[in-house]
């Protein structure tokens, strides 16, 4: 009996030891400012990062200066406003250049959306892959210099002459026409000699001659 009542003795010190510190501590806290007292750059809540980017991005892409994000929301969904957001957009693997944008304020429960997100493709190095690379975007929120949030997005960069296909600018199908490429007057040049042996011209006229056996044999002789 003497050993429990001892135990119950010693555990009502040690309770009444922590109620003290804890209202110590509230007292503290009442008497500096309230930034001080928080454990992190926010109170409660979330802050949230929509992204709407680009499933992929190619050489002709950057080319006619395609955005490979559309915009960006950042949503605060806590008890509190965030000041000197600082936004940071990478690239993994790094075919554009990190990108820096600051917000002044997102007041507590409102949402801020970011339009005009001009990211800096690597021509060189889309014109470069042979192969399609899947990679990621990375878009970090901070305030501060601490991190509040990060997302990643995935995005295939690739090679130079794959189109992206019909759901993603499928306009851009025409990009891959290339009358200039020197490889085409080489196939001219080699079919000119199959044109003049069967018409006696070697020139490509087309529908010009108003004959549609002309433009036959000219289609044969590309062939």
């Amino acid at each position: 009996m003497e050993i429990l009542m001892a135990k119950m003795e010693k555990v009502a010190k040690e309770q009444s030891i922590e109620q003290v510190l804890r209202a110590t501590a509230d007292r503290l806290c009442k008497n500096v400012d309230a930034a001080e007292c928080k454990h992190g750059a926010v109170e409660q809540g979330t802050i949230k990062i929509e992204a709407d980017v680009c499933e992929s991005v190619n050489f002709a892409m950057q080319q006619n200066h395609v955005p490979i994000i559309r915009g960006i929301k950042i949503i605060n969904d806590t008890k509190s406003d965030i000041e000197n957001i600082k936004v940071t957009i990478t690239a993994d693997p790094d075919i554009a250049d990190e990108w820096h944008g600051k917000i002044p304020v997102v007041t507590e429960g409102q949402e801020y959306r970011i339009d005009k997100i001009d990211v800096q493709l690597s021509a060189t190095r889309l014109f470069e892959l042979t192969e399609r690379i899947n990679g990621t975007i990375t878009v970090k929120v901070s305030s501060e210099n601490e991190e509040l949030v990060r997302e990643k997005y995935k995005i295939a960069f690739l090679s130079y002459d794959e189109w992206s296909g019909a759901n993603t600018y499928p306009e851009f199908l025409a990009a891959f026409v290339t009358p200039n490429h020197p490889y085409i007057f080489e196939i001219l040049k080699n079919a000119e000699k199959f044109l003049l042996e069967w018409t006696g011209s070697p020139g490509f006229t087309g529908y010009q001659s108003k004959n549609h056996n002309n433009v036959l044999k000219q289609m044969a002789a590309i062939y």
